[in-house]
């Protein structure tokens, strides 16, 4: 299970050319990172990750801004050979806020950051559901099987379901 595999996001000390966003992946017992994931892109605003209980899979989301576009980057890594799988881009407005990744690694759950929730299958590579959240909140989450979702809003919480999965 995951108890072996541990992620680390970090931005290091600012350089010549602005922040480095790296990934690290620990296994149990070591110090020193079994790979290292580094973001291509100056621009970058916001990393987030997740790995799935397996592993099958370590996802890695990416908000960039260039003054110019915005846009969401999901990258799809190995968790053994942190070896890239695939990738996905999406322009956005807003950012990246909400990231939850289902427990089997089957499905993505991404915010953009304003109010559009994204339900996403890693497998056929696309975005299956959208919704409006009707702000930014930071409470999100998907279930073990990407069935249902849930996010907190200032004095409640909303609890969509999609039955069955992937329809």
């Amino acid at each position: 299970g995951t108890g072996d595999y541990h992620l680390v996001a970090y931005t290091s000390d600012y350089g010549v050319s602005g922040y480095t966003h790296l990934v690290n992946m620990y296994h149990a017992g070591s110090s020193t990172p079994a790979w290292t994931w580094q973001s291509h892109s100056a621009d970058v605003k916001t990393v987030k990750v997740a790995i799935d209980r397996e592993p099958t899979v370590v996802a890695i989301g990416v908000y960039t801004d260039d003054g110019v576009s915005k846009d969401i980057h999901l990258f799809f890594l190995d968790p053994d050979t942190g070896s890239q799988i695939s990738t996905y881009t999406q322009a956005t407005q807003y950012g990246l806020r909400g990231w939850d990744l289902s427990a089997d690694g089957s499905t993505l759950y991404f915010h953009d950051g304003g109010y559009g929730i994204n339900i996403f299958d890693i497998n056929s590579l696309s975005v299956i559901y959208t919704a409006n959240s009707g702000g930014s909140f930071d409470g999100h989450c998907i279930s073990g099987d990407g069935s249902m979702f849930a996010f907190g809003k200032f004095y409640n919480v909303e609890i969509h379901k999609e039955d069955p999965p992937g329809s």
